[in-house]
């Protein structure tokens, strides 16, 4: 048997995660695995010699006649699965549209697993949401907003919901501390363009960097490290940073191993982290990692509410950062989350894909 497997793949610390967990979930199965480089990530080095059933499709380097026979080629495979992100947007994703459309007219079954719905205020944008989500086959929503959003947009419908499978992955990993930095304070920088003016997002690192040196003087703290949990995006925010730090006399590394496994390691070592993305926020609230989380986006707000926590600072409501939130979450007040529930519902998605593969020819 045979899927084929896109995704925003090989430069996003969140989707490789998602990736990665789909991946190794077909190749207990023996299930072969197409996996499409959209995107020119590489992903042919990434992944070679890691899994025993992956082929990757460089779908990025193909002509227009090249992408049109490769659609009808993997409109035989089993089904066609976009795996993780928030994948319906009104300037991100917009549910692979094009590609998916192409396969569903060749009679090619699509579908979608840990993905969430974004903003979708723009009727083209609604129109592909509504017309993906119908076709779908299979589809697996990673927050209730979105499920009952897919609802709204096709009616009668079978739509399922499990938790992030980011948990999956956190779980089965046996992290050995390995940064030998004294003290340092992480930072993984969200570049919000599209979210923030420049000016405001200007400020706001302005504001972190303020906060950052309180934080160090008072723990004692030595170093700052920054990463890029987006090497297409968040690279040049990171060197905007490291040179706002160096300019108040900081300690700054900027680390640019951007590996799904150095960035956890990052995240898991940090005395404390200032998180811009929603995976870096998963990941650091598992592991126990006091951290500060600026929201930019409701899948944020909806992660926090789903661990009952309200520590975490939503950039559109207030430029400045309270002190006193930040000395809360770095004192770790509160209760500490048990994520045993998340880790069990994750596991559903694998539960739905069983079930879908079972039950079609």
């Amino acid at each position: 048997m045979t899927v084929a497997l896109w995704g925003y793949y090989g430069t996003n610390y969140g989707d490789d995660i998602m990736m990665d967990v789909i991946i190794r979930y077909f190749e207990q199965y023996n299930v072969d695995v197409k996996l499409i480089d959209i995107y020119g990530s590489n992903l042919e080095t990434k992944t070679n010699n890691k899994y025993s059933n992956v082929e990757v499709i460089p779908f990025y380097g193909y002509s227009t006649v090249q992408k049109l026979k490769a659609v009808r080629d993997l409109a035989k495979v089993k089904i066609n699965l976009w795996g993780g992100g928030t994948i319906f947007t009104d300037s991100d994703g917009d549910g692979n549209f094009k590609s998916f459309a192409s396969l569903e007219t060749f009679g090619g079954k699509i579908g979608y697993v840990g993905v969430g719905i974004g903003q979708l205020a723009k009727r083209n944008r609604r129109l592909k949401t509504k017309y993906l989500l119908k076709k779908s086959s299979f589809t697996v929503f990673r927050d209730m907003n979105s499920l009952e959003r897919a609802k709204k947009f096709v009616k009668h419908k079978q739509f399922n919901l499990a938790e992030d499978l980011a948990y999956v992955y956190f779980n089965n990993l046996n992290m050995v501390p390995k940064y030998k930095l004294d003290k340092y304070i992480l930072v993984t920088w969200r570049n919000l363009v599209g979210y923030t003016s420049l000016d405001k997002e200007q400020s706001i690192m302005d504001a972190v960097v303020e906060k950052v040196k309180k934080v160090m003087n008072t723990k004692k703290y030595e170093t700052v490290v920054l990463a890029a949990l987006d090497t297409n995006f968040d690279v040049e925010s990171c060197l905007t940073l490291e040179k706002k730090f160096k300019n108040q006399g900081v300690n700054v590394y900027f680390d640019k191993d951007s590996s799904v496994e150095n960035i956890t390691k990052l995240i898991y070592n940090a005395s404390f982290h200032v998180s811009g993305r929603l995976h870096g926020s998963i990941a650091s609230e598992f592991f126990h990692i006091p951290t500060l989380t600026l929201s930019y986006s409701p899948k944020i707000d909806y992660f926090y509410q789903s661990i009952n926590s309200n520590k975490y600072h939503n950039i559109y409501d207030d430029m400045d950062i309270r002190d006193q939130l930040i000395n809360d979450i770095v004192q770790k007040k509160g209760n500490k989350v048990d994520f045993k529930g998340k880790i069990s519902d994750a596991s559903k998605n694998f539960e739905y894909m069983n079930g879908y593969i079972q039950n079609t020819k």
